[in-house]
């Protein structure tokens, strides 16, 4: 059984390869599902359907512990450096948001991993470009202490046409009724 937990703000992920999905519509509220150790958190309409028709998580909480599923920056056509910067910026923030639904921030990230599909032929741009735009996103939302980064070169991504996929792992012990009661920004 689903329980809904009303809060502030709205969360989204977009992810690309689902027909028929709206990437990024909040539910309107986020659903907690309790799970062994604590909770699956679904925040949008797609992480439901995933979550129901795919049997996977967005959000994992274990204990202390949040396991985030790829985020994936995807185009359907051909796009250059500063609009795969705008989206890689969009899907930050929503991870952002993700990350305040379950009770953290960028602050709790231990570790990322980044798959990059650099000979993707909807990016214009240079591999070099591809990890320059990337950088410079990435650095406007971890601050020190930073997390762990492995970034890997892949084909393709099982999200089809996805360019980039970004993969969290945060330590976020629950603070005296955080999570579902604090404020998430809008």
């Amino acid at each position: 059984m689903f329980q809904l937990v009303a809060r502030a703000g709205t969360v989204a992920i977009v992810l690309a390869g689902w027909a028929g999905v709206a990437f990024g519509q909040a539910l309107p509220a986020p659903i907690h599902v309790p799970a062994p150790g604590g909770e699956v958190v679904l925040t949008t309409v797609f992480d439901k359907q995933i979550y129901d028709e795919d049997q996977l998580s967005a959000v994992r909480r274990a204990g202390d512990w949040l396991y985030f599923s790829g985020s994936v920056v995807g185009a359907s056509k051909p796009i250059g450096p500063d609009d795969f910067e705008q989206r890689l910026d969009r899907v930050f923030r929503l991870i952002g948001d993700k990350l305040c639904a379950a009770g953290a921030s960028f602050a709790d990230v231990v570790a990322m991993r980044s798959y990059h599909a650099w000979r993707n032929p909807a990016f214009t741009g240079t591999k070099d470009e591809h990890n320059a735009v990337f950088d410079k996103v990435r650095k406007r939302y971890f601050l020190a202490p930073y997390p762990t980064w492995t970034a890997i070169g892949v084909d393709q991504l099982y999200a089809s046409p996805g360019l980039v996929e970004i993969e969290l792992t945060a330590y976020a012990p629950r603070r005296r009724g955080a999570g579902r009661a604090q404020a998430c920004p809008k």
